[in-house]
């Protein structure tokens, strides 16, 4: 029953997670938002007084074993679990407590006059898909923080309780109770991105044509003023008693960069002024206004015992948090990575000072044990977060100066190879110390390549006059990308003290590999081998073949060689290396179909063909033989029927 009335209707709706992709006319994945649930949480009761969460190694062991329908989990003497009694032996004694969230839940209940909702949606996460993309993940959940998560547990990132009193008879229509609480999140936006979305929905969006609005305007005018009240009458303004309304603060972690490359289906046309205003932004300006992980605080918005009507208390809530952020906005200025995110780094120390305090306090209220604990976890806080911070703001500022070199160098390969390398997160000191050294010499070594290969690059796309912009090109990159790969270690190393001071530190990633999708076949189900066959063929020589070539398959093979992949596509097959020092893959041969003559073969582990060493070749017995060692036989198999659909097609037959 709902305040004294029966309940006529009561409804429940659970779905663990939901996924919508986002596709171009293009054929081209822009951007895939999913909704999931949780982790389950494991927690164990030892001394009968309080619950506390498992180990991660442990508590995702215990997850895969209950999952699969196992009695008990065992792992020799180290890990010991009950499912049929919920007890935990070993590493600890004690009840064993198992909580699930779903993605999205949902309770609804109704009566004659009463309505009550209550919604929780556990996680929400929008990936950007594009292949150019600065931030992979535009918006995400924050992980809350140690204390919070120790004192209530995981939080839904949206959870909504709404109770609404209607009686129409007397014109009466009161929301007695709302209360929207909204976690701390991530947003995270490049150019490229941005007008990438808006070109899809300004190209999808039919635009009225001004003499319809114009007719809409005569008609207007031409209405009396008992036919315009009546119209304001059924526009929503009829008033509604707010006995309690209240949106929860809102915490914001905001990151911009004004690189990406935008894929629109509607080609610009160039100007001089578009032309000079494009170099601004990609030199200068997405040095002076890249923006990471800013933080900007929103206050709550409360109404009690008002009156408003719907579009009141729209404009109402639009009004606060337009207010809240222009009392904000010093924060973006503060923020900025060309000056150290200054803000950022006295927000950390104080963070670290109030844990100092806090979890000693904490620890002390449960037991001399818990406070030493909490001791060490604020004096660890404290030098995480000072340490981390001078890092983090060093960091930032040679990041900054080495992207303007790297723009300055005017060499879009070379900036993009660059940005993935700097996305890079290795999980240890050495390794990304190692990948410092990589930046170094990457600088040195393209530079100095630059002058050979950029006229060569240039006369084959500009002829002549493409040559001598080569030259200037690879002059100036003699001196820019070194620079660039100077400042680049020095941000790389100053990034690893960071990440290895802070605690809690969460690295973010796609919920899933961009979706392929081949123009002959249309929009297919998302297949997760193909997306990434379609990933390999993209990051070959910086996307050479992936201008003219569409995916077919690949296969792992000759097992003896580590990380080598057979990839073949609808104009050519490559055997392609893993390059460890650079990142990437690097090719070992490239055999177009059209220079395949007869048909391939397959025996004792191998994959073997002809082909001619020329287009022209006026002697066919001058061919000369290819194979590929497939251990596999299944695999074998697969590989050979897919290279002889695709002959079949480029043949004609």
């Amino acid at each position: 029953e709902a305040s004294g009335e029966r309940t006529n209707l009561e409804a429940f709706f659970s779905l663990e997670g939901l996924g919508v992709s986002l596709v171009s006319s293009l054929y081209t994945e822009i951007a895939y938002l999913s909704i999931t649930s949780t982790p389950p949480l494991w927690e164990v009761n030892s001394k009968g007084d309080s619950w506390k969460m498992l180990k991660p190694e442990v508590a995702t062991f215990l997850e895969d074993q209950f999952r699969h329908g196992h009695p008990e989990a065992v792992v020799h003497d180290k890990v010991k679990a009950d499912f049929q009694t919920m007890r935990l032996v070993k590493p600890v004694t004690g009840d064993l407590r198992r909580t699930y969230q779903p993605g999205l839940w949902l309770q609804y209940r109704s009566s004659d006059h009463h309505t009550g909702m209550h919604a929780k949606l556990q996680r929400l996460q929008l990936d950007n898909q594009l292949t150019t993309a600065v931030f992979p993940t535009v918006l995400y959940p924050a992980a809350l923080p140690r204390k919070v998560l120790k004192k209530m547990g995981p939080r839904p990132f949206i959870e909504l309780a709404l109770m609404r009193r209607q009686v129409p008879e007397q014109h009466s229509d009161t929301i007695k109770y709302c209360k929207l609480l909204l976690q701390q999140f991530s947003v995270r936006l490049d150019k490229g991105f941005l007008l990438t979305v808006a070109d899809f929905f300004t190209t999808h969006m039919e635009e009225e044509e001004e003499s319809a609005k114009l007719q809409s305007d005569y008609g207007k005018i031409n209405l009396t003023l008992r036919d315009t009240v009546a119209d304001l009458a059924m526009s929503g303004t009829d008033k509604i008693y707010l006995e309690y309304f209240h949106f929860s603060p809102v915490k914001i972690f905001f990151s911009f960069n004004l690189s990406g490359e935008p894929h629109l289906t509607q080609e610009q046309k160039d100007t001089i002024s578009k032309d000079v205003v494009d170099f601004f932004l990609g030199t200068v300006g997405t040095t002076l206004t890249s923006l990471k992980d800013v933080e900007m605080k929103l206050a709550y918005f409360e109404r009690r015992g008002v009156m408003l009507s719907q579009t009141q208390l729209v404009q109402e809530v639009q009004s606060h948090y337009t207010g809240q952020a222009i009392q904000q906005s010093y924060v973006l200025l503060l923020g900025l990575d060309v000056i150290g995110n200054p803000y950022g780094l006295f927000t950390k120390i104080g963070k670290g000072l109030g844990d100092l305090f806090y979890e000693p306090y904490q620890g002390a209220i449960e037991g001399p044990e818990q406070f030493a604990e909490g001791v060490a976890r604020g004096v660890q806080s404290l030098l995480g977060h000072a340490v981390g911070g001078t890092a983090g703001a060093l960091s930032s500022i040679t990041g900054s100066v080495g992207k303007a070199f790297s723009m300055l160098a005017m060499d879009a390969d070379y900036s993009l190879r660059r940005r993935q390398r700097m996305q890079q997160q290795p999980g240890d000191i050495p390794s990304s110390l190692l990948l410092a050294g990589q930046s170094f010499v990457m600088g040195i070594a393209m530079g100095i390549s630059g002058v050979v290969l950029q006229p060569v690059k240039g006369a084959q796309q500009e002829g002549v006059e493409g040559f001598f912009k080569g030259i200037g090109k690879g002059l100036l990159g003699l001196f820019t990308r070194p620079v660039a790969g100077v400042f680049d270690m020095i941000s790389l190393a100053f990034d690893a003290v960071r990440r290895s001071a802070e605690v809690g530190n969460t690295v973010v990633h796609r919920q899933r590999v961009p979706r392929f999708i081949n123009p002959k076949n249309g929009l297919t189900p998302y297949s997760a081998y193909q997306a990434v066959g379609n990933t390999l063929l993209l990051n070959i020589e910086r996307g050479k073949y992936a201008e003219t070539d569409v995916y077919v398959a690949h296969a792992a093979v000759n097992t003896a060689q580590e990380e080598q992949m057979l990839l073949i596509t609808d104009q050519r097959i490559l055997l392609i290396d893993k390059c460890h020092w650079f990142s990437g893959w690097d090719v070992e041969w490239v055999v177009p179909l059209d220079r395949i003559v007869g048909v391939p073969a397959t025996g004792d582990g191998k994959l073997s063909f002809q082909y001619k060493e020329e287009e022209e070749t006026p002697n066919l017995f001058t061919a000369t033989d290819k194979e590929v060692e497939v251990e596999d036989p299944q695999v074998l198999e697969w590989v050979y029927s897919h290279l002889e659909q695709a002959l079949d097609d480029i043949r004609g037959t």
